[in-house]
């Protein structure tokens, strides 16, 4: 079986934005039109902001059989950190505790409807997915550490039931063919490297159980990832390991026993300071997860590119192919703002991937358009279905066709979806432009071509220059400026 995730780049679920449409359009104009990622989360925002502090408040809070033993200490009513989070134990005598339904799942119900609207006005690619993030039951049950070791076993089997019925109810909302759902697990990780002083022995079978559990509840369809983390409340991250190993130990169990395909797993990288430690990622050697896609954690905010880079660089003498990501959800770093954290994260990643070799449209503003050989081979696998991630990429590309190609692609495509064509000489993806856009971009191509064939020399895209075109129609990667690859 082919690889059914290939993106270099995973949105892990938190996006700064104040709603879910918001944070919808932001995820499509800065990522997704462009082909770097296969889904879209609706940002978890609101109150799922908090991340499980969500399932503390409207699933462990609200239940019957379970009770306050102490509030936050904040000021302010919301914990700062985790030992200003609320307590809370199972009530004695009770036996089983049971949960009706699950409003992390009433919400991203809601937010497919937002997601559908989106894509059919085209604002979001047809073949971009609708992606959820689950929380694992260490994760969803933190709360209950006053006596964890008594309650966690009590709640468990009533968590995971509530999984069971509630994967169904969303997968009946939501199209399998359309979602994906990302298992979040970072009080598990923390478990297990036992660094939580409220947990108990058995970290391990907790997380084992887990896996095999609940991945198998999900319809093959749907494609399943995992994001073992070190959480960021409210450090990034709130506990560096020694190394990669227990996240690799976990990855691998998670591929060989969730009883499902494994699309992604999403492993946390190290902080700044040890972006060049080669004893942090040699474990990475030891992977064994087959055609899961793996996507490192180590975009930060701090270092921007040249941090982004020494960190590849030292992850690729042990992995030699990877997609990378945010450490975890995105974070504002003080004086910027969500917009501009929004911009930074999708430049940095453009600017690595661009210097790879890895994409071929810059999207970044006064960005430039690559226009490959016209003679060139698909950069489709003949495996590939022509719907994932990176034949979309290379369908914005303009592969298989040089200019000529790129036309077809971006004229028809904006005019059967509707979306906003990527105006690539002035500021990035712009409003829809009916028409006039359009026939840009097609005299922009033929021109381009039309030269590439008479070996006349190329218009730069950002006007007035030039470069030199080349007879046999190859444009090679060279512009005036600037070197892609």
């Amino acid at each position: 079986m082919s690889p059914r995730v290939t993106s270099d780049l995973l949105l892990v679920g938190s996006i700064p934005a104040a709603s879910t449409e918001e944070a919808l359009r932001a995820g499509a104009a800065n990522f997704a039109v462009s082909g770097l990622v296969f889904a879209l989360p609706d940002g978890e925002t609101g109150p799922r902001s908090s991340w499980v502090g969500y399932e503390r408040e409207h699933l462990v809070r609200p239940n019957p059989d379970i009770e306050t033993v102490k509030e936050t200490d904040s000021p302010t009513g919301r914990p700062r950190h985790m030992y200003e989070t609320p307590v809370f134990k199972i009530r004695p005598g009770v036996t089983a505790v049971h949960w009706d339904t699950w409003p992390r799942v009433d919400d991203a119900i809601a937010s497919y409807q937002v997601f559908r609207k989106l894509r059919a006005e085209g604002v979001i690619p047809g073949h971009v997915r609708f992606q959820v993030g689950l929380p694992f039951p260490v994760s969803a049950l933190n709360g209950l550490h006053a006596d964890f070791a008594a309650d966690y076993p009590v709640a468990a089997p009533g968590y995971a039931d509530l999984v069971a019925r509630e994967i169904g109810r969303l997968t009946a909302a939501v199209p399998p063919e359309d979602l994906a759902i990302q298992w979040d697990i970072a009080y598990e990780t923390l478990d297990i490297e036992g660094v939580l002083s409220w947990s108990a022995d058995g970290a391990w079978d907790r997380y084992t159980d887990a896996v095999d559990r609940l991945p198998r509840l999900i319809p093959e369809e749907v494609l399943t990832g995992f994001h073992p983390c070190y959480g960021t409340f409210p450090e990034w991250p709130m506990y560096e390991a020694r190394d990669m190993s227990v996240l690799v130990r976990m990855a691998n169990y998670a591929v060989a026993n969730s009883g499902r395909t494994t699309d992604w797993v999403h492993m946390a990288g190290p902080r700044y300071l040890r972006s060049e430690d080669e004893s942090f990622f040699r474990p990475l050697t030891g992977l064994r997860t087959g055609d899961a896609r793996i996507f490192l954690g180590i975009v930060l905010p701090l270092d921007g590119e040249p941090g982004l880079r020494r960190r590849q660089a030292t992850a690729a003498k042990f992995l030699p192919d990877f997609g990378v990501a945010l450490y975890c959800g995105f974070r504002v770093q003080p004086g910027s703002t969500p917009e501009q954290a929004i911009r930074e994260h999708r430049d940095v990643v453009t600017a690595v991937l661009l210097r790879a070799g890895r994409l071929h449209v810059d999207v970044r503003a006064g960005g430039e358009l690559s226009l490959p050989d016209r003679d060139a081979p698909p950069r489709v696998r003949p495996s590939q279905p022509a719907d994932r991630p990176r034949a979309m990429a290379s369908a914005w590309r303009g592969d298989n066709g040089g200019a000529a190609g790129l036309t077809r692609r971006v004229g028809r495509g904006a005019q059967r979806h509707g979306d906003p064509l990527l105006d690539f000489w002035r500021r990035g993806p712009v409003a829809a432009q009916p028409g006039a856009g359009r026939q840009a971009v097609r005299e922009l191509a033929a021109r381009q071509a039309g030269k590439q064939r008479r070996g006349e020399q190329l218009e730069d895209h950002r006007g007035g220059k030039r470069v030199p075109g080349n007879p046999d129609g190859r444009n090679g990667s060279r512009r005036a400026g600037r070197r892609v690859s």
